[in-house]
């Protein structure tokens, strides 16, 4: 644990917080800041080079409007620990509306009332975290993206994987197209050792019989998870599609919102 994180958490509760998106004295999410991220869930249908690549369906919990910008910026760089509640609610939202519309949005739902349920082929999808940078990693004290993704696993009932890992270092994407990202992010993971969650008794090679749904915090020009997705089939995995707490609006691809089904997150806020 990042010493620099401990003190964070110490002052905060020593001496108050503030909302990081409003900056409000109270929690680190207010109500009303809390309530501005209800616009989803949203999916991204893969159309032009993504849709030649064989890209899947982007779906998230949320627009990446300035609140979702700083609950993540806050999470991932600042310590902000206790917001992988409302992100991994926000995934949790996405994988909603996936199982929901079933794979490739056929009329085979895949959530019902009281959670995910076998679709008609009796599959239901694996959890599988985009990797972090390990360097990341070590500066932050949190692998911010297995975090999010173990939580929205316990809130759903789904399985979780911890089965892809960087096979190499990605340079700073700040300020690069769309083009470069993918340049830059192809060919940086493939499959490591299974690390399995719930449950444990499960065989390491489960993941090649089960469709993947591929989860990361945030989708922008789509490279992280595109080569996520590469990397998932090249060894012979089924990916279903990509589940995240927010996704930008790209020139020519924009999220469209898909109803309003509740995951179990929602129903306990």
């Amino acid at each position: 644990m990042n010493l620099s994180h401990v003190i964070a958490a110490g002052q905060d509760l020593l001496l108050g917080s503030e909302c990081v998106a409003c900056g409000s004295p109270g929690p680190v999410l207010c109500a009303p800041c809390d309530r501005r991220l209800d616009d989803g869930p949203l999916v991204r249908e893969p159309d032009g080079d993504d849709l030649v690549d064989g890209m899947v369906p982007v779906w998230s919990g949320s627009r990446y409007d300035p609140i979702a910008g700083k609950l993540v910026i806050a999470f991932k760089d600042r310590g902000a620990w206790t917001l992988a509640a409302p992100l991994s609610r926000l995934v949790s939202r996405a994988l909603a509306g996936l199982l929901l519309a079933g794979p490739g949005g056929d009329a085979s739902p895949l959530w019902g009332a009281r959670g995910p349920t076998a679709g008609a082929g009796g599959e239901v999808p694996i959890l599988v975290p985009v990797p972090a940078d390990p360097r990341r990693v070590r500066a932050r004290g949190l692998d911010h993206t297995t975090t999010i993704t173990r939580r929205a696993a316990a809130v759903c009932g789904l399985e979780w994987c911890k089965l892809l890992r960087r096979v190499s270092a990605t340079r700073d994407q700040i300020g690069l197209g769309s083009a470069a990202r993918r340049a830059g992010q192809h060919g940086t993971m493939s499959i490591g050792s299974p690390r399995w969650c719930l449950p444990r008794t499960r065989g390491p090679q489960l993941w090649q019989a089960r469709p993947i749904v591929v989860v990361d915090d945030v989708v922008t020009t789509g490279a992280t998870v595109r080569e996520a997705v590469r990397a998932l089939r090249a060894a012979g995995a089924r990916v279903w599609g990509v589940a995240c707490a927010a996704q930008t609006e790209l020139a020519g691809s924009v999220p469209r919102r898909v109803g309003s089904p509740l995951a179990p997150g929602d129903q306990t806020r």
